[in-house]
């Protein structure tokens, strides 16, 4: 996933929590922000990239167990 596109993902998240009713807490704009500001880093996205790398590979070792 290209990286603006896992940013507007995770702003898009956080935004879909922030406008539900089941969350008790809103996020402060400061927040989002800073979100922004951390996702721009290089060192972050790749870090992102890893989870999802990981994720794909749970997912794989889960399918096998079942």
């Amino acid at each position: 996933m290209r990286t603006r596109t896992k940013r507007l993902t995770l702003i898009a998240v956080l935004a879909a929590l922030r406008a539900s009713s089941a969350v008790a807490q809103t996020i402060e704009p400061e927040y989002l922000a800073e979100m922004e500001v951390l996702t721009s880093r290089q060192a972050v996205q790749d870090a992102l990239s890893r989870v999802e790398a990981l994720d794909a590979w749970g997912m794989d070792r889960l399918v096998e167990l079942t």
